[in-house]
């Protein structure tokens, strides 16, 4: 199954070679997306094999890149084909199957909400969500701030079907998306929302 690397190749294409600007009243959500946000975007990290789970993720997304690694590097293939995939697989194949419509939908219709935690427990750790409801469930984009810049990175896809509107807080409203080419870009020229995470402000 191609479609690992088929995300990857998106990624490459659309989202890595560009900083994308995310327009608020309060500043300039900048969002540098980088090749080791794969591995948390496409669900490895959950992977129950220890290989996958603990590799590097720079290691991880030239694997890919080179399709050494493949979907069923990730889940039970097996249990794929027979239809009963175990929990963890089906987070990694949901977070798969919806990346490319997750990412369109941002691309295309920047919408973020504030997040805040359902609980204490709540495995979902970011900072903002770009939110797309579906037909039959909600589809999450997780952007999270850089503890050590104003930067921001995507670190997380979640799709929620119980309840769909889950993690919906707070809006906040994009005026505009643009996107520069990352050796074209000049931070001096930008008011930027500060990472909740920075702890060098």
């Amino acid at each position: 199954m191609e479609l690992l690397y088929d995300n990857l190749m998106y990624f490459e294409n659309k989202i890595l070679p560009y900083y994308i600007l995310l327009y608020t009243a309060k500043g300039v959500i900048v969002i540098n997306p980088l090749e080791r946000n794969l591995k948390h975007l496409t669900g490895a990290s959950h992977s129950k094999y220890v290989s996958i789970k603990n590799a590097d993720a720079q290691y991880f997304y030239k694997q890919v890149r080179n399709k050494n690694i493949h979907l069923f590097h990730l889940i039970n293939k097996d249990k794929y084909l027979n239809k009963c995939l175990d929990y963890k697989d089906l987070l990694i194949l949901s977070k798969n199957m919806c990346f490319v419509e997750l990412f369109d939908s941002l691309l295309g219709n920047p919408q973020l909400c504030l997040y805040a935690k359902a609980s204490n427990t709540d495995i979902f750790d970011t900072a903002y969500l770009h939110f797309k409801l579906t037909e039959n469930y909600g589809l999450y984009l997780g952007v999270i701030g850089d503890n050590e810049s104003n930067y921001h990175f995507f670190n997380s896809i979640i799709q929620s079907i119980e309840n769909p509107n889950k993690y919906i807080v707070k809006k906040i409203n994009v005026s505009k998306i643009k996107f520069i080419m990352k050796e074209e870009f000049i931070e001096e020229n930008y008011a930027f929302y500060l990472s909740k995470r920075n702890q060098n402000d």
